[in-house]
C-alpha cells in the first residue's frame, strides 16, 4: 500500500506453510490485524506486520498464534500496539517481536507467552515502550522481557511470572527513564 490503510480482520483459522499473515505498508495509511482465530505459521512467523512508512500498526488476536520462528513480528516507522488475548508462541525464535523506530510501542498481553529464544523484545530509537502482561512470560534461552530504547521512557508492568535466562532486561542509551 502507498498510502492507504491495510486492514486484515476475521474468525476463520488461518495456517500459512511459512507465514501464517503478512502485511506490508510502504506508506502513511494505517495498517490493522484484527483476528479472533487461530493463527499459525509452519515455519516462519504466524503474523508480521511491516511498514516502511510512518503510519501506525495495531495488531489485536483473541486465540492461540503460534509460529514456527515468532509468534507476532511487528516492525514499522509509527506508533505499534499489539494486544495479545490467546497465548502466543515463539517456536524457534521470539514470541513477540516489535521494532518501533522512534514511535512509540504499546504491548498488552492477557495469556501466556512464550519462546524459544525470548518471550517479548522490543527495540524504539526514541519512542516510549509501554509492556504490561497479565500472565507469564518466559524465554527459554533468553530474556523473558528485553525492552531497548534509545531516549524514550520503558514502562513495564507484569502481573505473574516473567522467566527466562535474564527475566527482565531493560535499556536506555540516552535520555528515557525505566519504571
Amino acid at each position: 500500500s502507498g498510502g492507504g490503510n491495510i486492514n486484515v480482520t476475521g474468525a476463520a483459522y488461518i495456517e500459512g506453510g511459512h507465514n501464517g499473515v503478512v502485511t506490508n505498508n510502504a506508506g502513511t495509511g494505517a495498517s490493522t490485524i484484527s483476528l479472533t482465530g487461530q493463527v499459525v505459521g509452519d515455519s516462519g512467523d504466524a503474523i508480521q506486520a511491516l511498514t516502511t512508512g510512518t503510519g501506525p500498526i495495531a495488531v489485536t488476536t483473541t486465540n492461540v498464534v503460534t509460529g514456527g520462528a515468532n509468534g507476532i513480528v511487528v516492525d514499522g516507522g509509527g506508533p505499534i500496539s499489539i494486544a495479545a488475548h490467546g497465548a502466543v508462541t515463539g517456536q524457534t525464535q521470539t514470541a513477540i517481536v516489535a521494532d518501533g523506530g522512534a514511535s512509540a510501542i504499546d504491548i498488552a498481553t492477557y495469556n501466556l507467552v512464550t519462546g524459544h529464544v525470548g518471550g517479548i523484545a522490543t527495540t524504539s530509537t526514541s519512542g516510549a515502550t509501554t509492556i504490561t502482561t497479565q500472565n507469564q512470560v518466559f524465554g527459554a534461552t533468553g530474556a523473558g522481557i528485553s525492552a531497548a530504547s534509545g531516549s524514550g521512557n520503558i514502562d513495564v508492568a507484569t502481573f505473574a511470572l516473567v522467566g527466562g535466562t535474564s527475566g527482565l532486561v531493560t535499556s536506555t542509551r540516552g535520555a528515557g527513564v525505566t519504571n
